[in-house]
């Protein structure tokens, strides 16, 4: 995938743009098989339990958050389980 492709599957992305699958176009945009993916909704491949978090081992960890970015990105590095 070249990065002219990237770059229209991002603008595609943000033109039809819904919060609830939002990391999984993103995922999309950059290749990531649908097989993957798929599993990754099914929680196949997640391994949290908390909402709002999804992570696929060694590759990708996405929080949803409302809170102030700075502080969730410190308490996050602080969690023995995150740095896993």
């Amino acid at each position: 995938m070249t990065i002219t492709q990237v770059e229209e599957n991002i603008k595609a992305l943000l033109t039809n743009y819904t919060k609830e699958q939002f990391i999984f176009d993103f995922l999309l945009a950059y290749g990531t098989p649908k097989a993957t993916i798929a599993r990754l909704k099914k929680r196949e491949l997640n391994q949290l339990e908390e909402k709002g978090e999804l992570t696929q081992r060694k590759k990708l960890f996405f929080k949803i958050a409302d809170e102030n970015l700075h502080l969730l990105i410190d308490t996050l590095k602080n969690e023995p389980t995150q740095s896993k």
